[in-house]
């Protein structure tokens, strides 16, 4: 779906864009209402309604992205690629992008695997979020 964008300027004369959010669809677990509905979602009211509340399907295996945000504090980065290598081989490694935050406190990780099931993917963010100086897993 796609989201309409509009310019408009704020009191100080700067350009900010207004996005048309009347179109989205909430996918919250047990949520009822969605903002393309005209009232409550249920089966009966609406007949996509099951369309409307599954989750994507992924389909293993597949090449799935893990971002890691640390701290950029010495030995961090060994550790998760310890991790990963663990779980996804060490050829993983090779394609790590990395970004540092523009004060350099922090670092963004990003590693590509290849998922076998969502049992794998689960075993590794555990492991990740284990490790002193990470802060989020995505």
């Amino acid at each position: 779906m796609a989201r309409r964008a509009k310019h408009d300027v704020n009191d100080r004369g700067k350009i900010y864009h207004k996005v048309d959010l009347s179109r989205l669809i909430f996918r919250e677990v047990g949520s009822t209402q969605h903002l393309d509905c005209p009232g409550e979602c249920s089966p009966e009211a609406r007949p996509d309604y099951a369309s409307c509340m599954d989750a994507p399907k992924i389909e293993f295996p597949c090449d799935y992205p893990i971002k890691v945000m640390a701290r950029a504090d010495p030995g961090v980065r060994e550790h998760v690629d310890a991790v990963l290598a663990r779980h996804a081989g060490p050829r993983v490694i090779e394609s790590v992008a990395e970004r540092p935050s523009g004060k350099g406190n922090f670092v963004g990780l990003t590693y590509t695997i290849t998922a076998r099931d969502a049992e794998h993917i689960a075993a590794l963010f555990a492991d990740l979020k284990t490790i002193a100086g990470v802060l989020m897993v995505l």
